[in-house]
């Protein structure tokens, strides 16, 4: 069974689930990263680029009322129209915009010729060699015509610059510390949920192949272990039905055995005694005898697996118990007397129960019947119904000889008999009857008194 479960442990469930959720929290991350370092500069980029195009209005502006000559001249701050980088460091120490102005063929006439950019918006750097420095800014390069043209930058902050750096590095620390770490995790928690899997499948698969013993170690309290202990009492019911089972089938074959081989017996009898015709009678009536046995047998067997699946739920309604109890005392009061046993009933008036009448009359006969059979001669038994709280109670006992201590937990088995040898009347189905009906009304049945006498009590819910 382990090696059905072995698998790349990359591929397996809880690896892609961490795997998963991990990259959504590590974009997560990286949003809120983002958020923090590109809003602001979104909002220096947007008041940078409205004072970029405000200057560009006013160079043009320029150009078009003074000329060429004009717009140099105004280029020129005591240093002449070619600026330096002494100069451009001074000119970014007030906040003032850095210019080139280029013709045709890629001259600079006048502003920092280190200033190259494309045509349209840019973000781009500006190099100082003097100083060994490099800014960032924005930067826009026109036309003012069709052979010449400006260049205007406005360098970017430096705590915005610095801060979107910082960002990015944080962000691709980030990922590659995240993911590598994120992937070894996802893998040892496969491994560790593999390993703690494999060795319940693994019990599992003993128990497959009529292991019922084996059972799942708990070592910790996690998850599996509560998983292991559900599985583990899953294994002790199996177990119990396994064991139910054999002693079901040990016990119809020893009920039909016994009626069959008599079946046997009489047709030899009528075999041999063919000419006489009142003993073919009488092997035949003791025939119908044993088939009768056999019927009752299969029938008790049948409706026992009928209660117990539930089958005659869906037919439920108010039934009065009391009357119904009443009807029985009645019918089986003679019954009583001519077996040498008599019988007393204290039954509360007006009980209702939701329930099967057949069922419910089943189990009060089964009870009874139960006394009849097993109870000695001259016993005095009792059948008392009343409310308990939510619950109705329903005792029948007597004052036999009981049930040894060593057998009251087998009295509600199938096929449980005190007489080993079979030889007393009955199947032993009648108290797992009993027991099944019970608990299909959401009651229970249970043994209150074993020895001496007997006393059963049945607890239903009252409406």
């Amino acid at each position: 069974m382990s090696s059905r479960l072995r698998k790349s442990l990359i591929n397996s469930s809880i690896c892609r689930r961490v795997m998963l959720t991990s990259t959504g929290s590590l974009a997560v991350a990286l949003l809120s990263l983002c958020a923090f370092a590109y809003v602001p500069w979104l909002g220096v980029e947007r008041d940078a680029k409205t004072e970029i195009e405000a200057e560009l209005d006013l160079i043009q502006s320029t150009f078009e009322t003074q000329g060429l000559e004009g717009l140099l001249a105004t280029l020129d701050y005591d240093h002449g129209v070619i600026w330096d980088d002494e100069q451009v460091v001074q000119i970014m120490e007030s906040n003032d915009f850095i210019i080139r102005v280029a013709d045709s063929e890629e001259e600079t006439l006048a502003g920092f010729p280190n200033l190259e950019a494309d045509y349209g918006w840019a973000v781009d750097y500006i190099w100082l060699y003097d100083f060994d420095t490099v800014y960032r800014a924005f930067v826009l390069r026109a036309e003012l015509s069709d052979d010449i043209s400006v260049s205007i930058a406005k360098p970017v902050n430096d705590d915005i610059v610095s801060r979107t750096e910082e960002v990015r590095a944080m962000g691709i620390g980030l990922i590659l510390f995240w993911v590598p770490t994120t992937l070894l995790i996802a893998i040892w928690l496969s491994r560790y949920t593999h390993r703690r899997l494999a060795e319940t499948a693994a019990i599992v698969d003993q128990v497959g192949h009529d292991r019922f013993d084996a059972r799942v170690e708990v070592l910790q309290d996690d998850e599996f272990s509560q998983l292991d202990i559900v599985i583990n009492e899953m294994l002790d019911r199996s177990e119990a039905l396994a064991q139910n089972l054999e002693g079901v089938s040990i016990g119809v074959a020893h009920d039909l055995r016994t009626p069959i081989s008599n079946l046997g017996g009489r047709l030899q009898l009528m075999e041999r005694d063919a000419g006489d015709s009142e003993a073919v009678l009488r092997h035949v009536q003791a025939s119908q005898d044993h088939i009768q046995s056999l019927l009752r047998t299969l029938e008790a067997l049948l409706r026992l697996g009928d209660v117990e699946a539930g089958k005659r739920k869906a037919g439920f309604a108010t039934i009065r118990l009391s009357d119904l109890a009443m009807e029985l005392v009645e019918t089986f009061d003679p019954v009583f007397a001519e077996a040498d046993k008599t019988l007393s009933a204290h039954i509360s008036p007006d009980l209702l129960v939701i329930g099967d009448k057949d069922l419910l009359t089943q189990m009060l006969i089964n009870l009874l019947e139960n006394i009849l059979d097993h109870a000695r001669d001259g016993a005095r038994a009792w059948f008392n119904i009343k409310v308990v709280g939510d619950q109705v109670s329903i005792i029948v006992g007597d004052d036999g000889p009981g049930i040894p201590v060593s057998r009251t937990e087998q009295v509600f088995e199938r096929f449980f008999r005190l007489d080993s040898s079979r030889n007393s009347p009955g199947n032993g189905l009648g108290l797992s009857l009993v027991k099944a009906i019970a608990e299909l009304h959401g009651g229970e049945a249970k043994l209150v008194k074993s020895n001496p006498g007997a006393e059963f009590e049945i607890l239903l819910p009252t409406v």
